[in-house]
């Protein structure tokens, strides 16, 4: 693959990417506490303080991202190995609950504090 293919395929995927919710957002509309608690969350109030943070979302083409909409984990993880994003490909979804999106969440705070503002924090 050339540099004009690699610059052809980070193009369209700028204007196809959508964000996802790795833990569908449906699952607090569900009176289904069993799943939720499965997923290693107290009860859906829990839920609900994470559902939209940064551990809980990912990058997907905007026709996978349809096709994932409001799937279960076991749902998304085929979805998500059709992804031209390797990331995507290989990430845990079936693994996925509370304590590895908190883990998400950590990693990127540390990424922004170490690296993104690194340059703007006062030490």
């Amino acid at each position: 693959m050339g540099l004009a293919d690699l610059k052809k395929l980070i193009r369209e995927k700028q204007l196809s990417q959508e964000k996802e919710h790795t833990i569908p957002i449906n699952l607090l509309k569900l009176d289904n506490e069993i799943e939720i608690q499965k997923l290693g969350f107290e009860d859906k109030t829990d839920l609900k303080d994470y559902i939209n943070t940064y551990g809980n979302l990912i990058s997907l083409e905007n026709s996978l991202n349809r096709k994932a909409s409001d799937k279960d984990l076991y749902g998304k993880d085929e979805i998500y190995k059709n992804s031209e994003i390797p990331f995507n490909r290989r990430f845990n979804v079936k693994g996925f609950n509370k304590k590895a999106l908190i883990a998400r969440n950590d990693e990127m705070r540390e990424w922004l504090i170490n690296t993104f503002f690194k340059d703007f924090i006062a030490q």
